[in-house]
């Protein structure tokens, strides 16, 4: 196995403690929140979405930061927020049991000068389980690193006891990632928020305190494959995870006037993302992001940006071409064909075309990107609007992509763009002027020569392939064809560069 950090000093496993939380409060709440959304969340109203949204920061926030420290610097109003419950207790009765509950479990929150790891933290430094987990180090301190927190990327100064500073030291999130920690790291929140670093362990020493109820079902494999199995990271063999978890209960007496004895509910099978995480089902915004993803070649680490169109080869020798997003979507034992193009240089591509042409196209895409896992929906929807046949799955999700090698626009524009612009909520007006935009940019394509060019690189691609699987492949081979040099790069291990 391949070391990536220096301070690892050796390659052997991670040691990973997971630390079981137990608290009733935050339990009840995370199950009310999917209560909610499961009677609401289905309703296209402004005023619900903000709603439901507001009631996950509450609970994924208030992991790791006490709700009254929070809400004045959020953003979040709590007067505001609870007669929001009472407004809406009115349009739907049958959540009206759900909603007073909730208020409860806010108000007991507020009156709770720590959270769910905070108190965890007192627990685990303070009352003897540090030792009891084989933790305690008598030369360096702990670093303590909770990533998911809209203020800070970690605790310090916050902590409640002066003794814990004993152990705990600033974290730099930038240097974490890039350098990895020479002392044991504790995580907070769910594990699930803290995958991204595990593809490629930071430290040789963590632990990760999360909710003990999410962590029912985790197994060594889990933390390594995504749901299609494939494997992400380092693999397996670079995180030993320990056998006996430490369980903790942080939370025993509640306050007057609230009931500690559950309702019967059913686990939800949905997971809590992290509070700053945006889905693009939720977002719209850009595919493309500032982060990058960490990729371990043979001859070291490279980042590489997202959402650009990358060339992978799995490891039966298959080509595919995908716009990479982030570290899951490569897997590990596979490779990258990074390519230059000889020609590229030669003609200038956009000559001709308006000036950020490809920024004006983000106006529509974006809300298209709302629904990318459910684009039966958009088809359903572009349809009602006017679209013709050409408005399938397929064309739905070329014309979501981001304009870069080609404009990925509908050929119909009458028809089915104007279906498009309607959707996107582009006034009427204003529909001529995208109309004629992307008339002006197919038209400059095609004599600047940038048309030619993608098919070029598809050919290109194609015979890659075809070469790939009439051959013996090795790690750094180069091939060249159609003017691109392509050069193969085995994957080791990847992660994520937040910066």
């Amino acid at each position: 196995m391949l070391m990536p950090f220096e301070v690892w000093k050796d390659d052997s496993p991670t040691r990973l403690t997971i630390v079981k939380v137990n608290h009733p409060v935050y339990l009840r709440l995370e199950r009310c929140y999917f209560g909610l959304k499961r009677i609401m969340g289905q309703e296209p109203d402004e005023v619900v979405e903000e709603f439901i949204q507001t009631i996950r920061e509450v609970l994924t926030i208030g992991y790791t930061q006490p709700l009254r420290d929070w809400t004045s610097t959020m953003g979040v109003d709590l007067p505001r927020l609870y007669q929001s419950i009472e407004d809406i207790s009115q349009g739907y009765p049958d959540a009206a049991g759900s909603l007073s509950e909730l208020r409860l479990l806010i108000e007991e929150l507020e009156r709770s000068p720590v959270t769910l790891v905070q108190a965890a933290l007192e627990k685990f430094f303070l009352d003897g389980y540090l030792d009891r987990a084989g933790l305690k180090v008598e030369q360096a301190p702990f670093s303590f690193g909770v990533r998911f927190s809209k203020a800070t990327p970690q605790i310090e100064s916050s902590l409640t006891e002066t003794e814990l500073t004993t152990y705990c030291k600033s974290c730099s999130w930038k240097s974490l990632i890039r350098e990895g920690s020479s002392v044991p790291l504790i995580l907070g929140g769910p594990l699930k928020w803290h995958q991204p670093i595990l593809r490629v362990p930071p430290a040789k020493r963590l632990v990760i305190i999360q909710p003990g109820w999410h962590a029912a079902s985790l197994s060594q494999v889990d933390l390594f494959q995504t749901p299609t199995g494939r494997s992400i990271g380092m693999g397996a063999e670079a995180v030993r995870v320990d056998e006996e978890a430490v369980s903790l209960t942080v939370w025993e007496a509640p306050s007057s006037g609230w009931s500690q004895q559950p309702r019967e509910e059913e686990n939800s099978d949905e997971t809590l993302e992290p509070p700053n995480h945006r889905s693009q089902t939720e977002s719209g915004t850009s595919v493309s992001s500032t982060h990058k993803i960490k990729v371990l070649f043979k001859a070291g680490w490279r980042a590489l940006d997202t959402g650009l169109q990358r060339v992978i080869i799995d490891q039966n020798k298959n080509v595919r071409i995908e716009r990479i997003q982030s570290a899951e979507e490569l897997s590990v034992g596979s490779s990258l064909a990074l390519w230059e193009d000889g020609a590229e240089n030669d003609i200038d591509l956009d000559e001709g075309a308006p000036e950020g042409w490809q920024k004006e196209m983000e106006n529509w895409k974006k809300p298209l990107r709302k629904l990318q896992s459910q684009p039966y929906i958009l088809e359903r929807r572009l349809r009602e609007l006017g679209a013709g046949s050409s408005a399938n799955e397929t064309n739905i999700k070329n014309w979501m992509e981001p304009s870069d090698i080609r404009v990925n626009a509908p050929r119909d524009l009458e028809n089915d763009f104007r279906a498009v612009l309607r959707y996107a909520q582009i006034p009427e007006g204003c529909h001529r002027y995208y109309m004629d935009l992307v008339s002006r940019v197919r038209t400059a394509h095609r004599e600047s020569g940038r048309d030619a060019v993608a098919s070029r690189f598809e050919t290109a691609v194609s015979d890659l392939e075809s070469e790939l699987k009439s051959g013996a492949f090795t790690d750094g081979a180069v091939f060249e064809t159609h003017g691109f040099t392509f050069q193969i790069h085995e994957i080791h291990a990847v992660g994520m560069d937040f910066s």
